[in-house]
C-alpha cells in the first residue's frame, strides 16, 4: 500500500502540518524532521488499527523551500 503525505507549513503557527484522509493520519510540529518521524509513528499504529497491519510505503509531499544566501 503507497500513501502520500501532504505537508504544508502553516504560516499563521508556525508549525509543519502532515494529513492523509485515506490512512487517516493528521499531525504538526514546529520542526520537519520531527513531524515526519510524528507521523510514522500515527501511520504504523492506523494501519494496525484500521488496514489489518498491512505494511506501507509513505510518500511525503512539501511545499518546502531552502533558501540559499
Amino acid at each position: 500500500m503507497n500513501f502520500t503525505i501532504d505537508v504544508k507549513w502553516d504560516e499563521e503557527t508556525e508549525r509543519w502540518c502532515a494529513s492523509n484522509d485515506e490512512l487517516p493520519v493528521a499531525a504538526d510540529s514546529n520542526s520537519y524532521d520531527a513531524l515526519i518521524e510524528k507521523v510514522k509513528v500515527i501511520a504504523y499504529e492506523m494501519l494496525e488499527d484500521n488496514h489489518n497491519g498491512a505494511k506501507a510505503n509513505l510518500f511525503f509531499v512539501s511545499g518546502r523551500v531552502e533558501a540559499l544566501s
